[in-house]
């Protein structure tokens, strides 16, 4: 997989997880949630549906070479985000405090920026001018952080 592909795959799942867990807003609170709080109130069958979407998570992992360690990782918060989502109306509140999909998307972006260049991370938006980039003789460590709409 290229980095740019890398990059895109990391954006896909940071997309899926704000649609999961973080997609709509509480009005009068700052509380934010998604269809992993919508669907977790089906007992059993919700949280499956979203703990099997979340499984895409884990295959991007796999594409981008992410170490077993943080697999296993990933896999762990998918599986304590189904078993707790069990429970009924103990496991919503949980569920809505755990965000388990968030969580693995940002184990997937820590792994893109140690593993992708720092200038390849980064596109400019199309309002945003071209910036000259450094000769790679002269590129420090304080590129441009990843953003996530960067």
């Amino acid at each position: 997989m290229t980095p740019l592909e890398k990059i895109h795959a990391v954006e896909r799942a940071e997309t899926l997880a704000i649609w999961l867990d973080a997609r709509f807003r509480l009005p009068g609170t700052g509380l934010r949630f998604g269809f992993d709080a919508i669907l977790g109130l089906v007992p059993g069958l919700g949280d499956t549906i979203t703990a099997l979407i979340g499984l895409y998570m884990l295959r991007i992992g796999r594409q981008i070479e992410l170490s077993r360690h943080d697999m296993g990782r990933m896999a762990a918060n998918l599986v304590w985000d189904w078993l707790i989502g069990l429970v009924p109306l103990f496991g919503d509140g949980v569920d809505l405090l755990f965000r388990a999909h968030l969580r693995n998307a940002a184990i997937l972006r820590r792994h893109l920026q140690k593993t992708v260049p720092a200038s390849r991370r980064r596109r400019p938006s199309p309002d945003e001018p071209e910036q000259p980039r450094p000769h790679p003789s002269r590129q420090t460590d304080d590129s441009p952080p990843l953003t996530r709409y960067g």
